[in-house]
């Protein structure tokens, strides 16, 4: 994020947000197996991305999945994030991620926290763009990473793939493999 799309974002005034793990920063995330390639944003790594432009955005103290937690617990998840984000980074805090981001993983008091801790909106992993009278608590993604071509990218940018969501994301990642490989020649 730091060093190879921050600097191609903010050179074609691309907005962009980061969602960070709080207590977890510049260490790994418990599924994560190489250090090499898994080890978290720093604060001060985040600090440069938000003097880039780029929107640091809450996605839990600890990335615990937030539906298997008691009220307590949730509470502490999304409340200490809030409380982190603000202190280290002086911010508003208005975006928040579910972590994992399934429908499963999340749920109505997950939704009401994040609402109480000062978040303007949340984001489920399910894909899918962004319409008038959506749940702000619910907010759909479309994910774009380094296996897309060219042409996967221009159908998840201009809403052809928008049809997807109504599979959630197995079937989409499904199709964005079958369309890569009929388009990388």
């Amino acid at each position: 994020n730091l060093t190879d799309a921050a600097p191609v974002l903010a050179q074609y005034g691309i907005p962009a947000v980061v969602f960070v793990v709080t207590g977890r920063m510049g260490g790994m995330l418990d599924h994560d197996l190489d250090p090499a390639t898994s080890t978290l944003l720093t604060w001060d790594q985040a600090r440069e991305l938000q003097a880039m432009g780029v929107e640091i955005g809450g996605h839990t103290k600890t990335h615990r999945r937030l539906s298997q937690l008691s009220i307590p617990e949730q509470e502490t998840e999304i409340v200490e994030c809030a409380r982190q984000l603000r202190w280290e980074l002086g911010a508003e805090l208005p975006l928040f991620a579910y972590p994992f981001g399934s429908a499963f993983d999340y749920d109505k008091s997950s939704k009401e926290l994040a609402k109480r801790a000062g978040f303007s909106c949340a984001y489920s992993n399910r894909y899918g763009g962004i319409r008038s009278g959506d749940d702000p608590w619910e907010l759909r993604r479309i994910w774009i990473d380094a296996s897309d071509s060219m042409e996967s990218f221009k159908s998840k940018v201009d809403g052809t793939l928008d049809m997807l969501a109504v599979f959630e994301s197995r079937a989409g990642l499904y199709a964005r493999k079958l369309l890569n490989r009929f388009t990388r020649g």
